[in-house]
């Protein structure tokens, strides 16, 4: 075979033929800390000490800085029909039909009434958004 020759297959031309290589240095496993003799670059000694560490690494907590957070408002919705209201329900119960969006509600603080969130901001003195 010349030196020139396409590598075979999906070997690399820079892989090791997997004979011993006196001349390498040892390696130290990353996971146990014990030293090994390897024919590639490698951090840890075997597959199990592989996966002992991905999942060491998995189960470490996710930073809170990079978890996305969504507040999820209730919604009021009106039966045009008869004039049912419901908290988050959008078909009317006695009628069967689909209500209208009357807007996204806060529970009151005092009496855990809904209150439109776009009257809390009127009386604030807030400008109200086109979509609640």
């Amino acid at each position: 075979m010349s030196d020139n020759a396409p590598p075979i297959g999906n070997a690399s031309r820079n892989a090791s033929d997997g004979r011993y290589d006196p001349a390498a240095q040892p390696r130290v496993c990353q996971t146990c800390g014990r030293e090994y003799q390897g024919h590639r670059p490698s951090s840890y000694c075997s597959a199990t000490c592989r996966q002992r560490a991905f999942r060491a690494r998995r189960s470490q907590p996710v930073p809170v800085a990079s978890l996305r957070r969504h507040i999820v408002l209730d919604v009021l919705y009106e039966c045009s029909e008869c004039g049912e209201r419901y908290l988050n329900g959008r078909r009317c119960e006695n009628c069967n039909r689909f209500c209208a969006r009357v807007g996204a509600v806060l529970p009151c603080p005092h009496c855990e009434e809904p209150i439109l969130l776009a009257d809390l901001l009127t009386a604030l003195g807030q400008e109200v958004p086109d979509r609640l």
